[in-house]
Parts: C-alpha cells; sequence; structure tokens
C-alpha cells in the first residue's frame, strides 16, 4: 500500500505593498514550495493599521492566514511594541488560525543579509563598498537597520546607488541572497517561516 502524498496547504497572506507582494510571489513561494505550502498575497497598497489589516484578514478564506506588514509604518504603533501589535491583531481576528507577522522595519533588510549580493547586483564602487560594510556592521541583524523614515533599509539603497529600483533591483537581490541566508541572519523572519512550516504540518495531521 503506497502512502498519499501530503496535501498542499494554501495560506492566504495580507501585506502591505507592491515590495512584499512580489517577494512572496517570486522568491518566497518557491522556496515554500519544497514543504507543499503555498501563499497567496493579497496587498493592502499601505495604509497600514490594526484596523485594515484586520478588515483585509477577515475576508480571507483559509483555514491558516498570516500577515507581512512593516511595523515602523504602522500607524498607531506609539508606544507599543511589535509584539503588542501582533497580538491586537491575532485578539481580534475571526479565523480559525491567524499567524501574525510584522517586519520590525521594511521587506529590504532583508536584502542585507548577504552585503556582498548587493554589492556585486549594483556594481558598487570600492566606496559604495564600504559604506555597504558600515552599515552591516552598526546593526545587530539586518531586521535591525533603521534610524528614522530617511534611513530605513530602501532609502540607504537609493542613497547609495542612483536608479535603484525596489521592485526590480530589490527581487534581484532577494533571489541571489536566498531564502537560507535570510534565514540565517534574521530571526523574527526565521520564526516566522517555522510557524507557518509547523502550522501546515499540524492541519495536514489532523485530517
Amino acid at each position: 500500500m503506497t502512502s498519499k502524498p501530503p496535501q498542499w496547504e494554501e495560506i492566504q497572506i495580507v501585506c502591505e505593498g507592491k515590495t512584499e507582494f512580489y517577494f512572496i510571489k517570486k522568491i518566497v513561494n518557491p522556496y515554500l514550495s519544497v514543504f507543499q505550502i503555498k501563499l497567496e498575497p493579497i496587498t493592502m497598497d499601505g495604509n497600514v493599521s490594526v484596523d485594515t489589516v484586520l478588515k483585509h484578514v477577515n475576508r480571507t478564506s483559509t483555514r491558516i492566514v498570516t500577515t507581512f506588514v512593516d511595523y515602523y509604518g504602522f500607524k498607531g504603533n506609539t508606544g507599543k511594541s511589535i509584539e503588542d501589535l501582533e497580538k491586537a491583531l491575532d485578539v481580534g481576528s475571526s479565523k480559525e488560525q491567524l499567524i501574525p507577522y510584522l517586519q520590525k522595519h521594511e521587506t529590504e533588510a532583508l536584502w542585507f543579509s548577504d552585503i556582498s549580493i548587493i554589492a556585486s547586483a549594483m556594481n558598487a564602487s570600492a566606496s559604495q563598498r564600504q559604506e555597504l560594510e558600515k552599515i552591516e556592521k552598526a546593526f545587530d541583524t539586518p531586521e535591525d537597520i533603521n534610524n528614522s523614515p530617511e534611513t530605513a533599509p530602501s532609502k540607504r539603497l537609493e542613497a547609495l546607488f542612483r536608479g535603484y529600483n525596489k521592485i526590480i533591483d530589490g527581487l534581484n537581490i532577494a533571489e541571489k541572497v536566498g531564502i537560507e541566508k535570510m534565514r540565517e541572519k534574521c530571526p523574527r523572519f526565521d520564526a516566522w517561516l517555522k510557524r507557518l512550516i509547523e502550522s501546515a504540518n499540524a492541519l495536514r495531521g489532523s485530517r
């Protein structure tokens, strides 16, 4: 008697904008396909708050739902930690299982998991490579890269490389860096993916 192949699990994911949408579709999904998981992104086009995220979350139809939005740009986050906002999303959700995930800063922070790839992809000069190294050394992890709206990861790349395109260049860098390197360098991102994989496996096992 042959065993049945594992079922694919589709998980709808509410994400902030185009960068996150294409990152999920083109970079994260090929990685998760090994685990028989497909994320179906739903974009909010910015305007991130607990109410707007929950509005999109509560319209989803999959048994597992997750989010991928930027904590730093979250409206109403004054005095509230990432954990506070994730808990507010979890409590306010009407879904069977919500896995709330807030990216600490921008998605582009993940690109800094390997600055040598950024340098290579953008044909960096010696001085630009030195600046990338300074950024890397100034923060404990890539997920910590930010000091203000003017120094967000994408703003740093735009300032460093004339003509940097968030979608075209960003996805090229992300693909070359790879999810495994991002998981190695970015503990929050790693924990989120681990939870998605474990939740999908648990749902299969319950059938």
